[in-house]
């Protein structure tokens, strides 16, 4: 019994033109596949280049100086400059959502173990929601909607991921803004002193955090 028929099979010459398509179709195959794992490979280069970029801006001295000057602000509520500071860590929240929202960064990647952004989302969210909140009654809902969108699925992620969510009562968020104010102090002057600058002056001593604070200890930390 016969499994293929060869009666009639044409190899070269007329009639043989189904051999060379099936030569096209298998090379496009492989050159489908090849372009394939090229495409994923230069994708995942760009959200690596992408992630470390926004680190960089994230952890460089003058944005760890804006937070520090902001979370000051806010625990004090004395700075007239306090809306461009907020303004400021507001924006690159938006610019990262910017960039989530048209593809360039996808879930897994700003939302992952290996970077702090999910928990950063939500931390400052906690804290500058009540200024996001003034902004939209003001001038309208679009006023830090992307931020407000990013906090959200930050926040659907730590559920996901069985992290702690941050407790917005008022003694919650002030244990909250002490500890990123001796965490932004500490981080400025360690770069200050690597950097040789001998006017960087010593860090404070570690605030007292309120026992019903305890979401700062439970959560991953992202301010060193």
């Amino acid at each position: 019994m016969k499994l293929i028929n060869t009666d009639g099979l044409v190899l070269l010459g007329p009639g043989s033109e189904w051999l060379w398509f099936m030569l096209q179709f298998a090379a496009l195959t492989v050159t489908g596949i090849a372009v394939y794992r090229q495409f994923r490979a230069q994708r995942a280069g760009n959200a690596f280049a992408q992630i470390q970029a926004l680190e960089d801006s994230w952890y460089s001295e003058r944005m760890r100086s804006i937070r520090l000057r902001l979370a000051e602000a806010l625990k004090g509520g004395t700075d007239p400059d306090a809306d461009i500071l907020a303004g400021q860590v507001v924006g690159f929240f938006e610019q990262l959502e910017f960039l989530y929202r048209r593809g360039y960064l996808d879930r897994g990647v700003l939302f992952s173990s290996s970077n702090a952004f999910g928990v950063e989302v939500a931390r400052w969210w906690s804290v500058l929601e009540g200024w996001v909140r003034r902004g939209q009654e003001e001038f309208g809902p679009q006023e830090g909607a992307g931020f407000e969108r990013l906090a959200a699925r930050a926040r659907t992620w730590m559920v996901e991921n069985k992290v702690p969510p941050f407790a917005t009562d008022a003694e919650s968020i002030a244990g909250r803004l002490e500890w990123i104010i001796d965490g932004q102090t500490r981080a400025l002057r360690i770069e200050r002193e690597i950097r040789g600058d001998v006017s960087a002056t010593p860090a404070p001593p570690a605030p007292t955090v309120p026992a019903s604070v305890a979401d700062q200890s439970t959560a991953p930390a992202a301010e060193g």
